[in-house]
């Protein structure tokens, strides 16, 4: 899509963040990815950021943990190849809706994230935690 000055791309990223019809959008013209919930973190911070935003998102998902959103982002047999298609993209911005948006080198911030998810999921507290029929989803659980 595009406005005039600005064109957009939609891509699809089933359970990144959340539900099988998930997606985010990338503005071509300024590399900027509309990231939405995968690198939440909390506290008042920085509007944008050029730091890290792994240990930040990490510490987001233990807090969440403690709660009843406990498991709110799912880690599928998607999410790494999800997450590393978008790195492909080479963003020069991540829009993070909740906590400072990342200006830098965004594919690696994403391909980071894709090894940090998975590992996390890998781990011996962090096996399939449900199952629904024939699909199990994991869910990330960062290690403590």
């Amino acid at each position: 899509m595009s406005t005039g000055k600005y064109r957009y791309r939609f891509h699809r990223s089933p359970h990144l963040p959340h539900g099988w019809d998930a997606g985010l959008l990338f503005e071509e013209t300024r590399k900027t990815l509309f990231c939405s919930d995968p690198f939440h973190h909390f506290g008042n911070v920085d509007p944008v950021t050029s730091s890290d935003l792994i240990e930040p998102a990490r510490n987001a998902m233990r807090q969440m943990q403690q709660g009843p959103l406990a498991d709110y982002m799912p880690y599928t047999s998607q999410t790494e190849g999800v997450l590393r298609r978008l790195a492909a993209l080479d963003p020069e911005t991540l829009a993070v809706m909740h906590g400072s948006s990342y200006v830098g080198k965004g594919g690696k911030v994403l391909t980071d994230l894709a090894g940090s998810s998975r590992k996390a999921s890998m781990g011996p507290d962090h096996a399939l935690q449900r199952s629904t029929g024939s699909r199990a989803a994991a869910v990330i659980h960062p290690p403590p």
